[in-house]
């Protein structure tokens, strides 16, 4: 066979049948020939196979349609880079244990822990590839082409946002982000293919021995000509900025007083004392320790190979995403705390980086004075915190989105005005600044020394609070009407009281004048509305106060409470003025009402994007056309289980029947069973 350059390496089979020392070269394979369907991969396998890279079997065939296993894959790759022995050494001494207790043959053991040691498969994905039984004999699981290009890119130092445009499968929408950035880069170094062989990536099918024989020979490739290992150096600084710049990211520090800027890329590890980081973790002021390679480029020093955090006790603040008491920790989004910050509005300021943080054991956790519990905080809900050099929370601040205050006016300025100032002294006995808006309403003749009530949005306060819902609408079954009138209006009830959606009975005070109507719009006559009350259900629109200013007559049925997950969410605009929305689809997985059955797409708009696949509970109101009118609360989270559930083929008939947290949490626990039966 014809010979090249490429470095000549010890011999594998692709095929566990055939990684065996009686390798035979130079030998046609009667399989892959230059006129059979394999003619494509006759020049890549006849290459390789003559360097002893690859090997066919005993029979003279090559077999190029068996799948190639994740030793196999891993000891390509990592002949490819070429690792030296002192750096193999240092990979078995760190992660040796970790493989042999994986089940990793002993051929493979050292370029598996290479890998390890190189960020190119993580301590995970070699735990779930031992319990998938990547590494058994008998039942082997093979990895598939998704999971082949991340390696490959991984190794070679490609980026993970490589320019998609570049890729034209037909299956595209199939790719997750991820991969589609490392696989668009490999496209770029016509590593892959932009097409694939029939039009489609098909990134759920194992890797073939004569595609992995192509990409193999193009990585030899591209490591000739642009190599993979060079000489690190050292720095240490402050971080001025980590940003992007010009849509690549950037780590400039401040080391002796000169200014100095670093490349990072997908393949940058981040450490955080002995501990692995990510790129989120590196903010402005902390201290680091940048090891990098020289680059040729004016602009920067180098390219950032480690970045370690020697120093993370910074102040943020930030928004609420999620919350898991579970497991001690909250999701925000966040930026470095700044005295400059505008917090005299409820738009939310702006932050820079997402992230979750464990809960320090011994941490503080307060909302107004009062310590709460990790469960009082919601999603959207403003918090100020610190962390400690473990990265964890040892101090928090909450701001609630929608909360009532109650304390004693010290101090009142311009409250009639968009940027008036009141503070109060609450239950802690200190002293706490709140601002008035454009959104507030009247807040009457407030004087310093009185006891007052406000409902408040983060640090913004909306009016005198008399409720904890308001500006919303909430539904459910009339229990009790009463129309003595307390506040001396001729035509103004005192409350009405309902079973809410969640099974509990609330009283609701009247607004001045309230409207009564039916389902069609019909108004009605207090009279009339008094008789047709018994047993029926009702939807009260609520002012900034939580008072009542609309009671409208529904249907039984109108109301429901469901189970749904993320199916697909897109970026809303809104209208012109700046709002920023989210609408979701999501799938129906069980519901109590039969105008929205199990199995239903419908659509849930959100001030914020909703993770495919997170699985959350609502209640609202649907028309019968099963078309939803109005959502009640916020969507209460159950969790993220990163597949599709099972649709309920069963309307539910008792709340205790729907799908909890610890459903999802306990099958995530035991994946090798279906408990609960609710995963496809």
């Amino acid at each position: 066979m014809k010979s090249n350059n490429l470095k000549k390496v010890a011999a594998i089979g692709l095929a566990a049948a055939t990684l065996m020392p009686n390798v035979a070269f130079a030998k046609e394979f009667k399989d892959v020939t230059k006129t059979n369907n394999f003619s494509w991969a006759y020049n890549y396998i006849d290459v390789l196979s003559d360097k002893g890279v690859i090997d066919g079997y005993d029979d003279g065939t090559f077999k190029p349609e068996r799948p190639v296993s994740l030793e196999e894959t891993i000891k390509l790759l990592v002949e490819i880079v070429n690792p030296s022995e002192t750096e193999i050494k240092e990979a078995l001494d760190k992660y040796g244990q970790k493989v042999t207790d994986s089940g990793v043959r002993d051929w493979a053991k050292k370029y598996m822990a290479v890998a390890l040691s190189r960020g190119i498969v993580s301590e995970s994905v070699l735990k779930n590839a031992k319990e998938n039984g990547f590494f058994d004999a008998k039942d082997q699981k093979f990895p598939v082409r998704a999971d082949v290009a991340v390696f490959f890119a991984k190794g070679l130092g490609l980026s993970n946002s490589g320019d998609e445009s570049l890729l034209k499968y037909k299956d595209i929408d199939k790719i997750n982000s991820t991969t589609k950035g490392y696989l668009a880069s490999l496209v770029k170094e016509n590593i892959f293919e932009s097409t694939g062989s029939d039009g489609n990536f098909a990134g759920d099918r194992y890797i073939k021995r004569s595609e992995m024989a192509k990409i193999t020979k193009m990585s030899y490739d591209y490591v000739e000509k642009n190599g993979v290992n060079q000489k690190t150096e050292k720095m240490t600084g402050k971080v001025l900025m980590a940003t992007k710049l010009n849509g690549k990211d950037v780590l400039v520090l401040d080391s002796n007083n000169s200014n100095y800027s670093f490349s990072i890329d997908s393949t940058t590890k981040y450490k955080m004392g002995e501990k692995d980081a990510k790129y989120e973790d590196v903010k402005t002021g902390q201290e680091v320790e940048v090891e990098y390679v020289k680059l040729s480029d004016a602009d920067k020093l180098g390219k950032a190979k480690v970045v370690t955090i020697k120093n993370s006790n910074l102040d943020s603040v930030g928004y609420v995403n999620s919350v898991d008491s579970s497991k001690n920790e909250i999701t925000v989004r966040y930026r470095s705390s700044s005295k400059d910050l505008n917090f005299k509005t409820t738009a939310k300021v702006q932050t820079s980086d997402t992230k979750t943080f464990k809960i320090n054991k011994d941490a503080k956790l307060q909302a107004f004075g009062n310590e709460i519990k990790l469960s009082t905080i919601k999603s959207d809900d403003l918090v100020e915190f610190k962390t400690n050099n473990d990265n964890e929370i040892t101090e928090l601040n909450l701001f609630p989105k929608d909360a009532i205050v109650k304390g004693e006016v010290t101090y009142v300025n311009n409250i009639d005005r968009a940027n008036g100032t009141i503070r109060l002294k609450l239950k802690d006995k200190k002293i706490y600044e709140f601002y008035t808006s454009s959104e507030t309403k009247n807040l009457g003749n407030i004087r310093v020394g009185d006891e007052v009530s406000f409902n408040t949005s983060y640090k913004v306060i909306l009016g005198i609070g008399t409720g904890e819902e308001k500006d919303t609408v909430i539904a459910g079954e009339v229990l009790n009407y009463y129309e003595e009138s307390s506040y001396n209006y001729n035509r103004r009830a005192s409350y009405i009281r309902i079973r809410r959606p969640d099974g509990t009975a609330k009283d609701y005070d009247f607004a001045y004048d309230p409207i009564f109507q039916k389902e069609n719009g019909t108004k009605l006559s207090q009279k009339d509305f008094e008789r047709e009350l018994r047993n029926s259900y009702v939807k009260l629109d609520l002012d900034n106060r939580g008072e009542v200013t609309k009671v409208t007559i529904i249907d039984e049925d109108s109301v429901f409470n469901a189970v749904i997950q993320i199916d697909t969410s897109s970026y809303d605009r809104g209208n012109f003025v700046g709002f920023r929305g989210f609408e979701s689809e999501a799938v129906v997985i069980q519901s109590d009402n039969r105008r929205i059955r199990p199995g239903n797409k419908i659509t849930i708009n959100s001030s914020n994007g909703l993770d495919r696949y997170s699985v959350f509970k609502i209640n609202g109101l649907v028309d019968r056309n099963g078309k939803i009118s109005d959502t009640f609360n916020e969507p209460e989270l159950l969790g993220k289980p990163n597949r599709e559930l099972r649709v309920d083929n069963n309307i539910i008939k008792n709340s205790r029947d729907f799908m909890t947290s610890r459903d999802i949490k306990d099958y995530e626990e035991n994946r090798n069973n279906d408990p609960f039966n609710i995963y496809n």
